[in-house]
């Protein structure tokens, strides 16, 4: 409740110092070129408001009744409060107007590469234009069905890059796997999967798209050194087809199962490894951008196996915090704690701190006093913070150890490589390939 003092502040703002411009225009100016003029002149109107005004502008001129005109422009403006609603519904992060237009725009006309700017040039400069209206290649029903796609889709939208607000609808197995992919980033696949999604019912073909989907993410984009642009134009074009139908679900699994195929191998890994280690401060591993991914991935099937219903570690904590993620052998270890690792020379030592084998998930960040000593103490921890014991899955695991040493470490790289195998289906080849890929084949020596 205001006070009076209040009140009358707002009262006299209201009626003196409050100011409305009125323009009036002539009858030969047109009112809807007039606004994006003068917004234009000022701080720019998003693509998304430019959009609307176009449609609802040519809406005016198309052939057709009034009453006909006029249901379009309120379609219009019910469209355009849904894909507002929908694109800011998650206050702590809404979703980009851009993007999203740009990824309708690939689903619905379909991908021209050459084409700069499609959401200025193709939409506004191009396809919604008053030429197209006069030589009848543009109409009011199509202007009708471009509005009701753009609000289907970005209900679709929404459920993609927030899966777990609408698990009621998408079931478990889908939930789950969206989430997986949103973890990954879903990069150039958003306009397939855009398709995808808008395809019912969503069924087992749907998982197996999701399924190749993450693959690719993973291994193409993340794990090797594949141009960034990789699958992108058969991605794009393949989600328009969808869209038209003339292009089924499981050519888009079949087309992410070839790009995975043509794109990663086992020495292409090696390649991306091996770049990561080969300055004199390169942390390997440590550096993946898919590490955090990876190693909740292997976090969350150590809860399964333990048959836990309770997660230990949850990914927007995991993900955001700086040392969520722990080095078992330090990077800067005290000599006297670590006997096992003196004979080895410096590099070798980069190399075993910063294997694969030797990082874990953590639920509570270690302090750097606590990450530097001995393993024991690692593991059993301090008043204030817990050690190992006490910890994640993966931390508990790292527990039943009774020394951590260079063995430690190659043993628990191999498993977690060969979790990797099995989960995306991938050949990373023998034990000594592996140790190779690892950077630590110094130890066979």
């Amino acid at each position: 409740m205001t006070s009076l003092a209040d009140r009358e502040r707002l009262f006299k703002a209201l009626v003196q110092r409050f100011r409305f411009n009125i323009h009036e225009l002539a009858d030969d100016i047109d009112v809807f070129v007039a606004f994006e003029t003068m917004n234009n002149r000022g701080k720019p109107l998003s693509r998304l408001e430019l959009l609307k005004n176009r449609l609802i502008y040519l809406s005016t001129l198309a052939d057709g009744t009034e009453s006909e005109r006029k249901k379009v422009r309120a379609n219009i403006n019910s469209v355009w409060r849904t894909v507002y609603e929908e694109l800011g519904r998650n206050p702590k992060e809404s979703l980009d107007d851009d993007e999203f237009l740009r990824a309708h725009w690939i689903v619905f006309f379909g991908y021209d590469k050459d084409e700069a700017d499609p959401l200025t040039r193709f939409l506004l400069n191009s396809h919604f234009t008053t030429q197209r209206l006069d030589d009848k290649s543009l109409t009011l029903e199509h202007i009708q069905k471009y509005s009701d796609s753009l609000q289907r889709s970005v209900e679709i939208w929404q459920r993609l890059h927030f899966p777990e607000d609408h698990a009621s609808i998408l079931g478990e197995g889908m939930t789950a796997a969206l989430l997986r992919l949103k973890r990954l980033g879903f990069g150039v696949l958003r306009p397939l999967l855009l398709a995808v999604l808008s395809q019912t019912p969503l069924g087992d073909s749907h998982l197996r798209i999701l399924h190749q989907a993450e693959r690719f993410l993973l291994l193409v984009r993340s794990l090797t050194k594949t141009k960034s642009h990789a699958g992108e134009p058969e991605s794009y074009r393949l989600a328009h087809d969808i869209h038209e139908g003339s292009q089924q679900l499981d050519d888009a699994r079949a087309m992410l199962c070839e790009r995975v195929s043509r794109y990663f191998s086992a020495s292409a890994f090696q390649v991306k490894i091996d770049e990561l280690f080969i300055e004199d401060d390169g942390k390997g591993f440590y550096d993946l951008p898919s590490l955090k991914f990876l190693l909740f991935e292997f976090e969350e099937h150590l809860r399964q196996v333990a048959k836990a219903s309770t997660p230990k570690i949850g990914w927007e904590d995991f993900r955001g915090a700086r040392n969520s993620v722990e080095h078992i052998y330090p990077q800067q270890p005290e000599d006297h704690n670590w006997p096992s690792f003196q004979p080895y020379d410096a590099t070798q030592r980069r190399f075993l701190t910063h294997s694969l084998g030797n990082l874990v998930a953590v639920s509570v960040a270690k302090n750097a006093s606590l990450s530097r000593r001995s393993f024991n103490e690692k593991k059993k921890g301090t008043e204030t913070i817990p050690g190992f014991s006490q910890g994640s899955f993966s931390e508990l695991q790292v527990a039943q150890e009774v020394d951590w040493t260079t063995a430690s470490i190659h043993s628990r790289g191999l498993e977690f490589l060969r979790f990797v195998e099995r989960r995306w289906e991938v050949s990373l080849g023998d034990n000594s390939s592996m140790t190779k890929l690892l950077k630590l084949d110094f130890l066979n020596g």
